[in-house]
């Protein structure tokens, strides 16, 4: 149930709706990063760099990789950064700014930026609750949110405040639990990405199929943090999202105020 601040079942499915175009759509269909924020995001052009990469005949299993990459995720007491999530669902592809921080144990903040009206809005999770407040005029109207609410599903079909590091490696984990395989490069190799040409490593998740090998996952890593700098998430061997992950910031003491609403 989500509960809205509302004295009539008519004002609160106003409110509800109305949160849903503030956040839901800021998170997830297609707006342009803000420019001039104190965390401004550079201008992308949608683009499927990440899908050029094949070199699955290259590659060998990944388990060992992703149990170091699993704990480098366990190990960074904080982190924030600016995402932009290109999503490829619709005619053509559309991206999306915000800004995430994360706080053990389990404390996530999204912020959603973007050039109109829905600017401004902000998800949080801390002490397994989620909340959440709507930007501009609504920055006022607070609600209680539940994990499986269609305002917190991006197009992949993850739920935005389920998408720290140390919960994708989880999942990944439980996918190998459920069938899938992995892959990884032995050592980083250069790759097109939307930044240029980089040195980085290449993990995928992939499960076997009656057309060949189909990509779940393909996840780029930073060799020296060993973690994500993009994120693609695949359906049915197409791309649906990429996530990319910039000016990373690791254990600078966030406070966990920042984690209230």
């Amino acid at each position: 149930m989500i509960a809205v601040n509302a004295s009539s079942g008519r004002r609160s499915n106003f409110f509800e709706s109305r949160f849903f175009a503030l956040f839901f759509l800021a998170l997830s269909v297609s707006t342009a990063p803000i420019a001039g924020a104190d965390y401004a995001l550079a201008s992308l052009t949608p683009s499927t760099f990440i899908t050029e990469i094949n070199l699955s005949d290259k590659m060998s299993d990944g388990r060992q990789l992703l149990e170091s990459l699993h704990a480098a995720a366990h190990s960074v007491n904080d982190y924030s950064c600016e995402c932009t999530l290109v999503n490829f669902k619709g005619k053509k592809p559309t991206n999306t700014g915000a800004r995430f921080f994360y706080k053990k144990p389990g404390q996530v903040r999204v912020e959603a930026v973007t050039r109109d009206y829905r600017n401004g809005s902000v998800v949080v999770r801390s002490n397994q609750k989620i909340k959440g407040v709507g930007g501009g005029l609504l920055k006022s109207l607070k609600m209680n949110l539940e994990e499986d609410s269609r305002m917190l599903r991006l197009p992949n079909g993850y739920c935005v405040v389920n998408t720290d590091f140390v919960s994708l490696f989880s999942d990944v984990k439980k996918s190998l639990d459920s069938g899938c395989l992995c892959r990884a490069t032995k050592a980083p190799v250069t790759v097109p990405t939307a930044d240029g040409k980089q040195n980085l490593y290449v993990f995928e998740v992939y499960k076997h199929s009656a057309s060949g090998d189909e990509v779940v996952h393909r996840i780029l890593i930073d060799p020296k943090t060993m973690l994500p700098v993009e994120w693609g998430f695949f359906q049915d061997g197409k791309i649906v999202t990429t996530n990319l992950f910039k000016n990373m910031a690791t254990n600078k003491g966030l406070s966990s105020e920042l984690f209230t609403l």
